[in-house]
């Protein structure tokens, strides 16, 4: 399978993020991660990218817990940007609490597509991959 153009990485833990680049990179999932570490910070992107007339990035994780702006509001925010410039995102939620009530509301949100508890995972990856972009998963 060839790498995605790009990936988001929107989390305020930089131990987490070291670990997910270094898996992203391991498996060579994408040609470029950008990490922002809260919501604000991944709309202001996002705004720069469609201002630059530069796609979307192909996958985007999301935390749930950061300040500034936490994942809930990202998500207020993101779908009034996505309904303007049709984005095709695939976009994966993440966080460290595994309570099925923040997982259940996660997943009803109609464009998020999956809900992961950290620390992602080579099988987690190779999932999303498989489901969402090829008929072949990455063997990592």
């Amino acid at each position: 399978m060839k790498p995605l153009k790009s990936i988001l990485l929107i989390d305020d833990d930089d131990n987490f993020n070291y670990l997910h680049m270094r898996l992203l990179t391991k498996m060579n999932v994408a040609h470029h991660v950008e990490i922002v570490t809260n919501g604000q910070q991944a709309l202001d992107f996002l705004i720069s990218q469609n201002e630059l007339k530069k796609e979307y990035p192909d996958l985007i994780f999301l935390d749930i817990d950061m300040p500034i702006m936490d994942g809930w509001s990202f998500l207020l925010e993101y779908e009034m940007l996505i309904r303007k410039v049709f984005s095709k995102s695939v976009l994966a939620m993440f966080t460290s609490n595994g309570d099925e009530a923040i997982r259940k509301k996660a997943l009803s949100i109609d464009f998020v597509n999956i809900f992961f508890v950290k620390p992602l995972t080579t099988s987690d990856i190779n999932y999303i991959l498989d489901k969402y972009f090829t008929n072949s998963p990455v063997i990592a």
